[in-house]
């Protein structure tokens, strides 16, 4: 008799990819490809439309079982935390983000539950309502998860002075989706999306506004090079657009190219072509575009924050923020260095071929599969 692992995901084949979602559907595909023998993989998710469930089913193969909520997603996060669930806590559950059923566990009840903490503080920059969500899912973990992956060390010395978790904490980390590779007709794709023969790409995100913010400020510094930024990710959050900010600060359009969304073989035509990438997130701890950028071989200029140093471990550009606390000049004066000083974005380029050979998805897996069985 097979036994079976329920993973929890969240946000996955939704029309934006944000961080959380990419985390979840790759390390749920792993999960299918080295599941151990006698262990199937079912995943559970929010209430969805037919098309997504079709789309989550093609992303991905294996899965032995696609469970839906009747709640969609904001309903289900607001239900489990104040533990409206149904769901049953038997057997093996695995929650690829803090969106999980918990609760105390009778007397008599077995199984186990593992939540993944993507950093110490909100993704998410959307509001107050956020921050307090987290804030309660945190604790919830504490009182109730069996155990907690969690991307770098920074992160569970982080959660370890919010809470004591004991020993139920365990750092895996992300990895590289094989997927991220040239293909046939790289330089057609290259045309079809409008890249200009130099450039930097920024990869904003749908969970904060602040990255299409760090867009507008970046190339409104007068340290900026004159060069494009390729924006990959989403352009609009709520009532404010890239468009609308970089109107209000007078940049002409020329300045940036968004190419939206983009699917991992265009991703790797544009980090192929980029003479950097800047990763302007101070929350992102997984450091996923980075790790994509090292297969690649594009130079990375990164906030310096305990994770993505750690992720990088030397083969990528930190920058601090300068004496007024602010970013935009000392990134801006980072992209500078790389465009001025070709040697530097070659020996980084090399650190990151070694550095990136130690995360791969398969091995994120094994690592969560032996977690579970150590519990």
């Amino acid at each position: 008799m097979s036994t079976t692992l329920r993973v929890i995901l969240d946000d996955v084949a939704g029309p934006v990819r944000s961080g959380i979602s990419w985390y979840s559907e790759e390390i749920t595909r792993a999960l299918v490809q080295t599941a151990p023998d006698g262990i199937d993989v079912a995943a559970f998710a929010a209430a969805m439309s037919k098309e997504r469930e079709a789309e989550t089913q093609r992303l991905l193969p294996g899965l032995v079982d696609l469970e839906q909520a009747v709640l969609p997603s904001r309903e289900m996060r607001e239900a489990w935390l104040h533990s409206l669930t149904t769901f049953s806590l038997s057997g093996l559950v695995h929650a690829t983000s803090l969106f999980a059923p918990l609760r105390r566990r009778g007397d008599f009840m077995t199984g186990q539950t593992v939540v993944t903490v993507h950093a110490a503080t909100p993704v998410s920059d959307r509001g107050a309502a956020k921050d307090r969500w987290f804030e309660k899912a945190i604790r919830r973990a504490w009182k109730h998860a069996d155990g907690v992956v969690v991307p770098t060390y920074a992160v569970a010395s982080q959660l370890s002075e919010m809470h004591d978790f004991g020993g139920r904490i365990r750092v895996i980390p992300g990895g590289v989706a094989p997927t991220i590779a040239l293909h046939d007709g790289a330089d057609d794709r290259a045309k079809l999306l409008g890249l200009p023969e130099r450039f930097v790409v920024l990869v904003t995100a749908s969970s904060s506004k602040a990255t299409g913010e760090a867009v507008v400020q970046l190339l409104a510094d007068a340290a900026m090079p004159d060069v494009p930024v390729v924006v990959v990710g989403p352009v609009a959050w709520d009532d404010a657009t890239l468009s609308g900010m970089a109107v209000a600060a007078g940049l002409p359009p020329a300045r940036y190219i968004p190419v939206g969304e983009l699917d991992d073989s265009d991703l790797a035509v544009v980090l192929s072509r980029a003479s950097a990438l800047v990763h302007v997130s101070t929350n992102d701890c997984f450091g996923l575009p980075m790790l994509a950028a090292f297969t690649m071989g594009c130079p990375v200029v990164h906030v310096a924050t305990d994770s993505l140093d750690e992720v990088a471990d030397g083969a990528a550009l930190g920058v601090s923020a300068d004496a007024d606390g602010t970013l935009t000049r000392p990134l801006a004066e980072g992209i500078r260095r790389m465009l001025d000083e070709p040697e530097l974005g070659r020996d980084l380029a090399a650190r990151a071929s070694d550095r990136v050979r130690h995360f791969t998805w398969n091995n994120a897996a094994e690592q969560i599969w032996q977690f579970h069985a150590d519990i």
